[in-house]
């Protein structure tokens, strides 16, 4: 959705939920291919709009094919080359898939890459090319990013915790992040804010995160590209963004499965 209305603090949940879903189902900012392109995509977006608001019983019932490492094999494009440079091929096949079987939403294209994240010293995956063989999907190693007595250091203070301790326990190349201080009022006297920028360790780990977005630029385009692309063929997306549960944001990414199972009883505040 495009814009809020001015009195949009003062609508209830429901209304913001109907006036969102109202500018999805219009495609408020694509540029369709035709107008056939537009009506299908309008029709497809209120077959998910009804299986969801639960008023009405859809026309049908909505498919939403992710398609996931079947896209790449049918098209004969390894694993590991979406990975590290065949990203505009695996693109294409991507877009040759919605054409073939006309799934009713945009599958999902998630291009990473793999010199970025070699670079990081990424330690919460294997991938084709990295720990795995070329034409197998990547796999996710949970560990425990955040320990069973840190949680009123996070909650206290997410962001610090997450540049200071979470990154550099992620990313065995920003070690150097940790010797930042923890930035708050003392910072603001003379030199307090940027002096500790000086740390050779420090300027070490910028200059990886600095590159490290570089290598990822290239196919992050591809992506954005690609969604586009797909969206104006008349296939609307089901995703728009990334949201989770506290729980899965705990469990997923800082404590691993085993570490919130055994908080839930240890720890249950």
């Amino acid at each position: 959705m495009h814009g809020k209305p001015e009195n949009w603090n003062k609508l209830t949940p429901v209304e913001k939920r109907t006036l969102r879903l109202d500018a999805w189902v219009r495609g408020d900012g694509i540029q369709f291919d035709s107008p056939e392109a537009e009506a299908k995509y309008k029709t497809r977006a209120t077959l998910f709009r009804d299986a969801v608001e639960l008023k009405k019983t859809p026309a049908r019932v909505p498919i939403s094919g992710l398609g996931g490492g079947y896209v790449l094999r049918r098209a004969g494009i390894p694993q590991k080359a979406t990975l590290y440079d065949r990203w505009e091929e695996a693109a294409k096949a991507m877009i040759q898939f919605q054409k073939d079987f006309e799934p009713d939403s945009t599958s999902f294209l998630f291009l990473m890459s793999g010199p970025s994240m070699e670079l990081l010293g990424q330690t919460n995956m294997k991938w084709a090319g990295y720990g795995l063989p070329d034409d197998i999907q990547y796999q996710y190693l949970e560990q425990e990013y955040m320990k069973a007595d840190e949680y009123p250091l996070f909650l206290e203070d997410p962001s610090d915790f997450v540049l200071r301790r979470y990154m550099p326990r992620l990313h065995l190349a920003l070690k150097g992040l940790q010797k930042l201080p923890k930035f708050s009022a003392e910072g603001l006297g003379p030199g307090g804010a940027y002096m500790p920028f000086m740390d050779p360790q420090v300027q070490e780990a910028l200059g990886i995160l600095r590159k490290a977005a570089e290598l990822s630029l290239p196919p992050m385009k591809v992506t954005v590209d690609t969604m586009t692309r797909l969206h104006a063929m008349g296939f609307p997306a089901l995703t728009r963004g990334f949201g989770a549960a506290p729980f899965d944001v705990l469990g997923d990414s800082l404590r691993g499965t085993r570490g919130i199972m055994t908080d839930l009883y240890r720890q249950p505040k």
